[in-house]
């Protein structure tokens, strides 16, 4: 991840975001000020389908588990991030955490 402005995040989100709207597996929602990407009827059914295969299972387990654990806003990971990790504080914008 980089250290941006408003916290941790990686500039290659945004082309995987990109194809997964582009393909219609996800889409994004405004409201309140943000904006939010969920998955499409299209992109469930697809997930649903890869979660069932030995290839994806063990990512479908994990992924489960952190949204049960830490289902927050990004605002409150990238605290926990900072809490964590208080010498990504300290870096300079733009480099690598």
């Amino acid at each position: 991840m980089i250290r941006y402005k408003y916290g941790p995040w990686d500039h290659r989100y945004f082309l995987l975001i990109g194809r997964l709207v582009g393909y219609e597996l996800a889409e994004t929602v405004n409201g309140k000020g943000r904006v939010s990407i969920r998955l499409t009827e299209k992109g469930d059914t697809l997930a649903t389908q890869l979660a069932s295969t030995s290839d994806w299972s063990m990512t479908y387990k994990r992924s489960e588990m952190l949204r049960q654990n830490f289902n927050l806003s990004g605002n409150r990971l990238k605290q926990m991030i900072y809490e964590s990790l208080p010498d990504a504080m300290n870096r300079p914008h733009w480099e690598e955490i």
